[in-house]
Formats: C-alpha cells, structure tokens, sequence
C-alpha cells in the first residue's frame, strides 16, 4: 500500500464519525453514532477482483446502525490516482452489485477524487440493449472543484484533512516556504478543536506527511514551531482554565495588597481608574503566582513545601490541584 492510500485509510478509520457527519450531513440524523461501527476488510477482500491488487485507489467497507435498529453499509472509495480512469464508473458499480450479490445488501457508496485532472469527474455508470437498461448512480466528492472556503467548518477536523489534501493538489505551485505556512496554519487549526492527545497526534500526522517538505531543515524547523505553538496553546488554555477557577471560587490568589492599595487609592482620588488599575494588577501577580505553583506541583513537590516557599495557604493550592486535574 502506498504512503497516501495508508495515510486516507488510517485518517477515515481515527475520525470515522466526523467524516460520516462531513459527507454524510443530510442522513447523519439517521445514524446512531453512539451505537459505534465496524469496519468490514474481509468481507470487502472477498468481493475485490484479484486484477486490482496494485490499483491506486482505497476502499472502505463499513457497517453502521440506523436509529431505527436497522443496520447500513457504506462502500468509501478514495481515488487517489493522478490521471483519469476509464473504467471508474464500471468498478464502482461492480463492487455494489457484488455486494449485494453476496450479503444481500445494497450499501451506500461515496467516491472521493483527490486527483486534479478536470476533465475526470465519473458520476454513474449506465448501459442499454434493447430496451433494457441499467444505471448506477453514486455520490462524488471532487477535490479540485472545491474551493478554501468550503474547508472553513472549524468543528470538524474533517475539514483540515480535506484542506490539507487541497493544498496537496497545488505543491507544485507553492514554494517550501509557502507550504510551510499553510501547514502551520493547517496545525493552529487543528490545535483549537480540542481534541485528545492521540487524535491531535493523528491529525497532525496527516497533515506533514500528505505532502511532506522536500528539504529535511525546513522539517525540523516545522517540528521546532509545532513545539513552540502547542506550547503556547498549552499555557494559555491553563490561564483560561484558571479565570474560571477565580471567577467560580472568589479567590484572589496574589498577596492581597496590590488590590486593596488600588481600591483604596481609588476611593480617595475619586477615580475608577485607581479601582481598575489596582484589581488588574493584583490579578496578574495572582495569575503569575498561580502559574508557579503549576510548576512546582509537576516537579513534584507537596502542597505543604509549596505553602511553606511561596507563602500561600495549602487550601487554596489544593484548589488549583483539584480543578486543573494536576
């Protein structure tokens, strides 16, 4: 299997859900997600022509449970082969028939097209003899028609993995540097989705492999950044997680001074500013302070040692140990 075909087999299996609910939005209603799936590799190895073991394509079979209690069959073909095919139509209508002939069921298909040829978009298959005649008809996604737009549906991750294959169609048109900002742009995306840790892992891996750096130093500056931004979003959602904390318990965890000296500076000049000015400055020397007792209690040490140096009650910093999971 080549690197891509296992690269759109692996993406399509980890975000399964998403991707039933990115191309199959007008019947998702119908799916009971929480019923989960399987995917069916033998009983599609049994229905596939031995001619195609060196085909460039990837073929998915898989099993879902309707809300109803019934279940359905979805027949995924991912074209990734870069020039036209003449017999798509016929393969695509002899995997339905042969699915249908030896389970009895007719699934629902879905062809994706990632090459860029224009002039290649099969649609149906159709044949008529004397009054007899046969049309099969599937749904298709051409990539290449699509325009960057249409990848703007940040709650899906879906819609990264379908940009990422998009700028994949135009590398030859983009400078290593160029490519090196759309994949960053592509991880900053993905990093906001708030996923788990091994489907940030996958994601991320679909996104610098699909198209790779031609140049090993401009990889290892691209994992040099990806370090740097998920650091940074790493803190941040921590501070986030803290003003919640703050806001939820009342507690001002700097040394009450700097706010009380602002509230009372202000009460006696007569300016809300004095008020303002003082309340935010004690709420960065409490964020500040917060911040090194988060490292202190990853390095290890006990809420009493961390009392006893930073001079903050253990209460309060087995509140943040609580709330933040630590």
């Amino acid at each position: 299997m080549e690197k891509r075909d296992a690269l759109w087999k692996g993406i399509i299996e980890d975000f399964f859900n998403e991707f039933l609910e990115y191309f199959f939005p007008k019947y998702i209603k119908q799916i009971d997600l929480q019923a989960g799936y399987e995917f069916l590799d033998k009983e599609l190895q049994k229905i596939t022509p031995h001619s195609e073991e060196s085909r460039r394509f990837v073929d998915l079979l898989a099993k879902v449970y309707l809300k109803n209690g019934k279940e359905n069959w979805i027949l995924i073909h991912v074209e990734v082969q870069g020039y036209p095919d003449s017999n798509f139509e016929k393969r695509m209508f002899v995997y339905q028939y042969r699915i249908y002939d030896r389970f009895q069921i007719h699934p629902a298909a879905l062809a994706i097209l990632s090459d860029d040829d224009p002039n290649f978009h099969p649609k149906k298959y159709s044949q008529s003899i004397f009054g007899t005649k046969i049309q099969y008809q599937f749904p298709t996604y051409k990539l290449s028609e699509k325009k960057i737009e249409e990848f703007e549906n940040f709650k899906n991750p879906f819609s990264i993995i379908m940009e990422t294959a998009w700028w994949g169609l135009k590398k030859n048109k983009l400078t290593q540097k160029q490519l090196f900002s759309k994949k960053i742009h592509l991880y900053r995306k993905l990093m906001k989705l708030g996923l788990s840790g091994e489907k940030i892992h996958n994601l991320l891996s679909f996104v610098k492999y699909y198209t790779p750096f031609e140049k090993s130093d401009i990889s290892i500056k691209f994992e040099e950044e990806i370090n740097i931004i998920s650091k940074n979003i790493e803190n941040m959602g921590i501070q986030e997680r803290l003003l919640e904390f703050y806001k939820a318990e009342g507690i001002a965890m700097g040394k009450e001074e700097g706010r009380k000296e602002g509230k009372e500076e202000g009460k006696a000049e007569g300016k809300v500013e004095g008020k303002a000015e003082g309340k935010e400055e004690g709420q960065q020397e409490g964020m500040s302070l917060t911040l090194q007792i988060i490292d202190l209690l990853k390095a290890g040490n006990s809420i009493p040692d961390i009392s006893k140096k930073l001079g903050i009650l253990e209460d309060k910093i087995q509140k943040i140990k609580t709330h933040l999971g630590l």
